[in-house]
Order: C-alpha cells, then structure tokens, then sequence
C-alpha cells in the first residue's frame, strides 16, 4: 500500500511534508523545477498523476487541485481510499460558485501575479508569518500556466463526473472542509450522499498549517478503516 499526496496547486510538494502517512508526494508539472511539458489540462494531469502511482494500490491524501486530482484518477487507478481538504467533489452540474467569488480566489487564478500579489494570496491562505513566506516563495516558484491552464481546462469542458466516479466506488473516502477557507463554498459539501465529511477550524492549506492535527485526523481515518 502507498500513501500518495498530492499538493494544491500554486504550491509545493514539500507544503505536504508534514504528512506522516505519506510513502510518496507528487509534485505537479510546472512546481518544484518540474517543467510544463503540457497545457496543464486535467486530461494531461490525470495521466500524470497516474504514471505517478502506477499499479499500486493507493491511500490518496490530496489538498485542493491536489484532491480534485484524487477524484478523477479514483477509478482508474487502484485507490483503496481518499481522504481529501478543501475541494468538493464536482461535476458541471454543481460547478458554479464551488469557489467565493473574493480578492485570493480571482488571485489564486491570475497567470501573472505580482510580488505583492503573491504576497497578498499567501497572507489570505494561511496565518502563521512564517509560514506565508514559505507559501510566497512556493508561489513563485509556480509556472504561470498552472492558474491559467487549469481554470481554462475545467471551463472548457475537461472535468469528469466526479460525483458518479465516487458514488460508485466501495472504498472509504473523507472530505475535510475548512471553516477559514477563503476559497472554497462550503456549502458544496452539503448534498453529498457518499464518504464522510467533516469540518475543522482551518484554512484551505490544513496540511501545511496545521499538520499535527491534520495527521491526527488522517490516522484515526485510516485506523478505522484498517488501512494503517
């Protein structure tokens, strides 16, 4: 069994360090020196992502883009469980407004940001001083084309169903949402008739925040199910 983390996007591999769980972290095209080989669509991540992971069987442990990931490779790839912060499952019938319509969401999607504005979009996504220069630098070190790439995907007709994908699936799945979560609507969590979900008093980037507590609840999680 691997246990596979899969950062947000604009971010790093390294931001999901912290998970104790973790066998191996994929880092996405155009992070973390990889170069953008692709148009970033989810068509080509999805195929990246499963080069990734190969056979194996696979514990997924994905925040945001990360965990969107998660979701459209689920039935492809030997998942033996999701556990997800920050991103509801999507289909085009629930897409709209799955994102608040703010200053750090129009941010997170804008190619080209500014010094400030990256600065901006760190300071708005998570508190400890620290640690938003951690999460600045990262943004930095981003492709352009990761923002841009992605939302153009999405729009332009590349997401699967992934409510059907997971409905399907007999495996356990747990959707942690964020009480600070400047991103995402909450409420898109609210109909879901499959997995576990939760709330925590966090932001979008838990993993990296919080991660002794965001590793508490991943263990009890996997303890429950006899997958650790």
């Amino acid at each position: 069994m691997q246990y596979v983390t899969i950062h947000a996007n604009s971010t790093s591999a390294t931001l999901m360090a912290g998970i104790s769980c973790a066998t191996k972290h994929i880092s996405l095209p155009g992070h973390d020196d990889i170069p953008l080989r692709c148009d970033y669509s989810l068509p080509h991540l999805r195929e990246y992502v499963i080069g990734q992971v190969g056979v194996e069987e696979t514990v997924f442990v994905g925040n945001s883009v990360g965990g969107m990931l998660a979701y459209e490779v689920a039935d492809i790839t030997n998942t033996k469980a999701i556990i997800t912060v920050g991103i509801p499952p999507l289909n085009y019938d629930v897409l709209d407004g799955f994102m608040l319509d703010n200053r750090y969401t129009a941010l997170a999607c804008t190619p080209d940001l500014s010094d400030a504005e990256v600065v901006e979009l760190a300071d708005g996504l998570v508190e400890c001083p620290q640690k938003r220069k951690t999460l600045a630098e990262a943004i930095r070190q981003c492709h352009p084309g990761v923002r841009e790439g992605l939302t153009r995907s999405i729009i332009g007709g590349d997401l699967r169903d992934e409510r059907v994908i997971l409905r399907e699936l007999d495996i356990p799945m747990l959707f942690i949402t964020c009480k600070q979560d400047v991103i995402i609507n909450n409420r898109k969590f609210d109909d879901l008739d499959f997995g576990e979900v939760i709330e925590v008093d966090a932001g979008h980037l838990l993993p990296f925040e919080q991660p002794e507590r965001f590793n508490r609840i991943v263990e009890e999680f996997l303890v429950s199910h006899e997958l650790l």
